[in-house]
C-alpha cells in the first residue's frame, strides 16, 4: 500500500498467530507506523446510522445540552449536522463531499438493498460484506485483489480456521454462513473463478467480524462502529502492545508506543489491557477465538490488575447481601470475573459486583442514577480504589489495574453525565 512501505506482512513468530505485521525500519515513540485514509470497511453501529456521517464518522450531538456545550468548546459534534440519504433513508452524511465520496466508493452498491422496506437494520459487518460483494459484482477485475486479500486472513485463510470457530461457537458460525449467504444473494451472487460462492460469502463475513476493530471518537470515546482493513488487521494482539490504533475520523493509523526496531513484530491491543487476566482471556476467546500467550499473560493472575484492595472474605454484610442478589443476575457470566486465590462464595460475590460495574461502564445508555449507584458500590465495598483528582500523583508506584480504573472511569462518566 502506498505510504506504508516501512512495514511488511509475513508469518508471525507468535505460536498460532498466523500472519503478523513487521517493521522494516526503526520507529520512535509516537511515530506513524501505518496509515490508511479510510479503512477498507468502516461501518456504523445501527444506533449511530442517523446521527453520524457514514463516510467521515463525524457525529452530530442530538441532545440540546450536549450540543450547546460541545459548540461552546469548539468541538465538531456541536456543529455537525447529519442529513439522511434521500434514497434509502437509512444512513446520513455531514456534507455533499462526504456523500459523493461514499456514493462513488460504496453506497451505490447498498442503497437499494438496505432501503427496502422488508429489510431490517443490518449489522455493520453484514453491510460491509454487502459493499465488498457489490463492488466485486460491478467490477470484478478491480476488486478481486481486495477480496482475495481479505480471504487470506484468519479464519478463512487458515485451512482449519472456520472449523475452529464452528467448534467453539456453532451459533456464531451458523450466523456467519446465513448472513454471508444473504449478503451474497442481495448483491447478485458475484463469483470468483476457482472459489465456491458459499466460501466467498462465509469467508468474507467471518474474516471481517473476527478481525474488526472498534471505531470510537477520539474526543469522547463514543463507540461509533467497526473498521476492517487487511493491512491494519495483520497486526497481532498483545496485552503489552508496542503500538496503538488511532482513529482520526476517517483516517486510521497505527502509532508506536515505544521504540520498535527494524524486524520487530508490531502488536496492538484487541481488548482493554488494564483488565484482569481472566477478563482479557475471556474476551479474546469470545470475540477473537484465541488464548493469549503474550509475556504479560504468561504471568497469569499475579499483577496489580488482578488484586483487590481488601480480602473478598472481609466484605461487609451490607455488600454481601447486595452481591448475593447480583449473583442471580450475572451468575452465568461470573467465571469471566473470577480471580483465583480466595474462598469460592466470597469470590463469587466480588465477581458479581465487578460484573455489575462493568455492565454499567459499558452501557452508553446507563442513567445518571445507575452510574452513581455503581460508583457507590465500588467505593463502599472497599474493594476498589476511590477516585480522586490526585490519584495518580499520590500513588505513582501503583499500577492502575482494572479495579481502580473501573471506579475512575465510572466517576468520569458520572461527571460527564451530570453536565448533559
Amino acid at each position: 500500500m502506498p505510504g506504508n512501505e516501512h512495514v511488511e506482512v509475513k508469518q508471525s513468530r507468535v505460536p498460532g498467530g498466523g500472519k503478523g505485521l513487521f517493521a522494516r525500519k526503526s520507529f520512535s515513540p509516537g511515530d506513524t507506523v501505518v496509515a490508511v485514509d479510510r479503512p477498507l470497511v468502516a461501518e456504523l453501529e445501527v444506533g449511530r446510522m442517523l446521527d453520524t456521517c457514514a463516510w467521515c464518522f463525524q457525529r452530530e450531538a442530538t441532545n440540546p445540552t450536549e450540543r450547546s456545550i460541545a459548540a461552546s468548546m469548539g468541538l465538531p459534534h456541536g456543529s455537525t449536522k447529519i442529513k439522511s440519504c434521500s434514497g434509502c433513508q437509512r444512513v446520513g452524511y455531514c456534507s455533499k463531499p462526504c456523500q459523493s465520496k461514499a456514493w462513488k466508493r460504496e453506497h451505490k452498491h447498498e442503497c437499494k438493498i438496505i432501503g427496502a422496506k422488508d429489510i431490517p437494520d443490518l449489522a455493520p459487518g453484514v453491510r460491509g460484506a454487502i459493499k465488498i460483494l457489490g463492488r466485486l459484482k460491478a467490477d470484478s477485475k478491480s476488486e478481486i485483489t481486495h477480496v482475495r486479500n481479505i480471504l487470506s486472513l484468519w479464519p478463512a485463510g487458515d485451512s482449519n480456521g472456520l472449523n475452529e470457530i464452528g467448534t467453539q461457537d456453532k451459533k456464531r458460525f451458523d450466523d456467519f454462513r446465513l448472513l454471508g449467504h444473504a449478503a451474497w444473494h442481495y448483491c447478485g451472487e458475484p463469483s470468483i473463478e476457482g472459489l465456491d460462492p458459499q466460501s466467498i460469502s462465509t469467508g468474507l463475513l467471518s474474516n471481517i467480524m473476527s478481525n474488526a476493530f472498534t471505531l470510537a471518537s477520539s474526543l469522547d470515546d463514543v463507540n461509533l462502529g467497526i473498521g476492517f482493513d487487511p493491512l491494519i488487521c495483520s497486526a497481532n494482539h498483545s496485552c503489552d502492545p508496542n503500538a496503538t490504533l488511532v482513529f482520526n475520523q476517517p483516517r486510521h493509523e497505527i502509532r508506536a508506543l515505544r521504540t520498535i526496531k527494524a524486524g520487530e513484530e508490531i502488536f496492538i491491543k484487541y481488548v482493554e489491557v488494564t483488565n484482569p487476566f481472566s477478563v482479557r482471556q475471556a474476551e479474546l476467546k469470545e470475540n477473537y477465538f484465541f488464548t493469549c500467550q503474550c509475556a504479560k499473560c504468561t504471568k497469569g493472575a499475579s499483577l496489580p490488575a488482578d488484586q483487590f484492595l481488601g480480602r473478598p472474605e472481609d466484605l461487609e454484610s451490607e455488600y454481601n447481601k447486595l452481591a448475593d442478589g447480583l449473583i442471580g443476575q450475572y451468575g452465568s457470566g461470573l467465571s469471566k470475573f473470577t480471580i483465583p486465590g480466595s474462598e469460592s462464595k466470597a469470590q463469587r460475590r466480588v465477581a458479581a459486583m465487578q460484573a455489575k460495574a462493568c455492565a454499567v461502564l459499558e452501557n452508553e445508555q446507563a442513567t445518571l442514577d445507575e452510574v452513581k449507584e455503581a460508583i457507590q458500590m465500588c467505593i463502599g465495598s472497599k474493594m476498589w480504589e476511590k477516585p480522586s483528582p490526585f490519584f495518580i500523583s499520590e500513588k505513582p508506584s501503583f499500577a492502575l489495574g482494572f479495579f481502580s480504573t473501573c471506579t475512575l472511569s465510572l466517576y468520569i462518566r458520572f461527571v460527564i453525565s451530570s453536565t448533559k
